[in-house]
């Protein structure tokens, strides 16, 4: 056998003419087009008869199992690649090998942040796919901790603003200056200028503020003084509010939510996870010790890989039926028609297949599963969907979504 490895790429064919048992079975010229196709699969054909008759093609002293490989590779479209080159990858190869660095994230997580699984993971899909994260949950429970433990596993500039009720757009966006030297006006970057922005207690800012940092979260852009202003390429939101605080807040309106794509409630950790925690802020402190598992460009290359993983006609399907039976006037789920005030918006169901394809992604996947919807579902949904006054006291949104996912078939029975 020869020594160059071989690989059934998709590639030209050829067969070597050592192992032709004779000149009359070889082309005596070059043909271009099907009719080379056709010699080509003639000629392996032949060889392979002779390699399973047990005949010996005597060519530099090949034997017949060398010959049928040869026509093996003429047969299936693969050809032979010299000893030092690399084929090229497929894409599923990509995928496999660009989220290899999923397993160091968990595991250099877990050094920081005990328990909250289900913050590691939100905050990942959110990174991935570009859709930006809201956080909710009462305070000491490793908000802040986890996205600064995270931008320093990925490299990336972080920036941190503690909304209060004085705070001014400008102080978000950045601002046009005097340079006192100089006396030259000149924009001053504000703290949206990083890859990863953590707005902690975004709901004690006032309206025109929040709508600040939203707008730059849709756009991923600032305008001051008529002047647009692009932001990094990575920008990316994490927002935390406070539910139980009533005195100077001012909460998100409804259609406000709609601009984030998860919102994943951050619970209470249970006691066996409080008594780690107090071993890990003995040993390590504040400053969480993690090290770095994945470089910017990497991130963004994963980024583009992620826009390009599958997802399916039935998955697409899956995704529009889903978000319309939030709808009282689309759904057959009882329990929507009785509790739902408003269903999700269109952006809900783009938010689906985009988190989808990054939960592919963190499992090596080149294609979305209906499972992958929902999984993802409760954190895309929970902010979307609002429930009638008289059913908030009965149910909450995450009890009809679970209800939702039941009611709502998989497939449907073309007619």
């Amino acid at each position: 056998m020869r020594s160059a490895s071989i690989s059934r790429r998709n590639v030209l064919p050829s067969l070597a003419p050592s192992v032709l048992p004779a000149p009359a079975l070889a082309p005596a010229a070059p043909v271009a087009g099907p009719a080379a196709a056709a010699a080509r699969v003639s000629l392996a054909a032949e060889v392979l008869a002779a390699a399973n008759d047990g005949k010996r093609i005597e060519a530099g002293g090949d034997s017949a199992h060398a010959a049928g490989s040869d026509a093996e590779r003429a047969l299936t479209g693969a050809e032979e690649i010299p000893a030092g080159m690399t084929p090229v990858p497929t894409f599923a190869e990509e995928v496999t090998a660009a989220s290899a660095f999923v397993a160091r994230y968990r595991e250099q997580f877990a050094k920081a942040i005990v328990g909250q699984t289900d913050l590691r993971e939100s905050l990942l899909l959110g990174l991935l796919s570009g859709g930006n994260i809201l956080l909710e949950g009462v305070p000491g429970v490793a908000k802040t901790r986890a996205v600064n433990a995270i931008a320093q596993m990925l490299d990336l500039k972080s920036g941190r603003v503690q909304f209060t009720r004085d705070l001014m757009p400008s102080d978000i966006t950045g601002q046009e200056e005097k340079d006192q030297k100089t006396g030259e006006w000149g924009f001053r970057p504000g703290p949206v200028f990083v890859d990863m922005l953590l707005a902690d207690e975004i709901n004690r800012a006032k309206g025109q503020t929040q709508s600040g940092v939203l707008e730059a979260m849709q756009e991923k852009a600032v305008t001051v003084a008529g002047t647009r202003h692009k932001l990094l390429p990575l920008f990316f939101v994490v927002a935390t509010q406070n539910p139980i605080e009533e005195d100077g807040v001012y909460p998100l309106p409804k259609a406000q939510y709609d601009r984030f794509m998860f919102k994943v409630d951050v619970p209470n950790p249970n006691a066996a996870e409080l008594s780690r925690i107090v071993r890990l802020k003995l040993e390590e402190g504040e400053a969480p010790d993690v090290e770095r598992v994945l470089t910017r460009d990497e991130l963004l290359a994963a980024r583009a890989l992620v826009r390009k993983i599958k997802v399916s006609d039935e998955v697409s399907d899956y995704i529009g039926r889903l978000v319309a039976a939030t709808h009282k006037g689309a759904t057959t789920v009882p329990a929507v028609k009785n509790s739902v005030r408003q269903g999700a918006s269109p952006r809900a169901a783009e938010w689906l297949a985009r988190s989808a394809q990054a939960l592919a992604f963190t499992q090596g996947r080149h294609y979305v599963e209906i499972e992958d919807v929902q999984k993802v579902a409760h954190r895309v949904l929970r902010h979307r969907v609002l429930l009638e006054f008289e059913a908030e006291g009965k149910t909450t949104t995450d009890e009809l979504i679970t209800l939702l996912l039941a009611g709502v078939p998989v497939t449907v029975k073309k007619k």
